[in-house]
């Protein structure tokens, strides 16, 4: 039900090698391996649902972080009763007390992203083992975040916290972008498929999203 899937966690009982993020991993490489025997442009897109409840992670990564030392959600006891009405309904429909599972699924949450980490790392090896790193636009982000207990939540909304909506962001292209600069302000993902075809020199689509249907 809604409740396991969310508090779910768990070690992945295959090894990180037969993970699926490691084979996306692989086919992502081999593509790369393929495109550097021609000039033609391409586009990679390398994705993963992961970190994502339930939060399962294989060995070594289900082990990498201890539920002991993990930092403990950000929340006051009072908050509840002064927040909009959903949010009560929120922490109510669950009928289990999610603290005693919050340590080992922030545990597990850490090495879901570490796994994803080192198979990013992968595919930018091959790049640059490829030369293709210099004259291509890499970026990194994701849809959203997860509350783990923050202001006693879980999941992803519809609350608008800071672990749930301040996902990373990075772009490289180290032939046309100098390295190392940052934004603080306010970005978003709506405008990420624009830029990127401006950036490529392909038109931007126009009309209607979703398209009309073709009578």
């Amino acid at each position: 039900d809604a409740i396991n899937y969310y508090v779910g966690s768990f070690k992945f009982a295959l090894p990180a090698e037969l993970h699926p993020v490691k084979w996306a991993a692989d086919r992502s490489i081999d593509f790369l391996n393929s495109a550097a025997k021609d000039d033609s442009p391409f586009l990679l897109w390398f994705s993963t649902e992961l970190p994502h409840a339930p939060l399962a992670p294989p060995a070594p990564y289900c082990y990498n972080y201890d539920p002991d030392d993990v930092p403990p959600p950000i929340r006051d006891d009072k908050e509840l009763d002064l927040l909009p009405p959903h949010f009560q309904a929120l922490y109510e429909q669950k009928d289990i007390d999610i603290s005693p599972h919050r340590p080992e699924s922030a545990a597990h949450y850490y090495g879901l992203i570490e796994m994803i980490d080192d198979q990013v790392g992968r595919i930018l090896a091959s790049l640059k083992e490829n030369g293709l790193d210099e004259d291509t636009i890499i970026l990194v982000t994701a849809d959203h975040g997860e509350a783990l207990g923050d202001h006693h939540m879980w999941g992803k909304g519809p609350y608008h916290y800071d672990s749930v909506v301040r996902v990373p962001l990075l772009i490289s292209w180290p032939k046309r972008f100098p390295s190392g600069q940052t934004h603080s302000g306010v970005v978003s993902l709506v405008d990420m498929a624009p830029t990127l075809l401006d950036l490529a020199g392909v038109p931007i689509p126009e009309g209607k999203v979703p398209p009309e249907p073709v009578s």
